[in-house]
């Protein structure tokens, strides 16, 4: 599952801004920590099985996770920015365009 979760952070990390997200909403917040989360605890999973179990593995899992709730803290409380909408539309003259693209065209 760690697996899965570690793709899908690179997944949106790389497709943020072709999907619209961005930084600052709660919902990328949410899933950085739980991707952050996934890829330390499946680190930390893989040195344990190839070396002895040591208490530190412990340690480091739980400092990442108290990490993480710091992080999910920050985006709950951080203000929203309100996306801005377009109050007036700019007038398109229709016929000028078509005028210069026949023109382009014909060149």
């Amino acid at each position: 599952m760690d697996v899965m979760q570690s793709g899908l952070l690179l997944l949106l990390v790389g497709f943020a801004s072709y999907f619209g997200l961005s930084w600052r909403s709660s919902a990328y917040g949410f899933a950085i920590g739980l991707g952050i989360f996934a890829c330390v605890d499946l680190a930390t999973e893989t040195v344990r099985i190839w070396s002895r179990p040591a208490a530190y593995f412990d340690f480091v899992t739980m400092a990442t996770y108290h990490c993480c709730v710091v992080i999910w803290l920050v985006y709950l409380l951080a203000p929203q920015r309100v996306p801005r909408t377009a109050k007036e539309l700019p007038e398109n003259n229709l016929d000028q365009w078509n005028a210069e693209l026949q023109r382009l065209l014909l060149q």
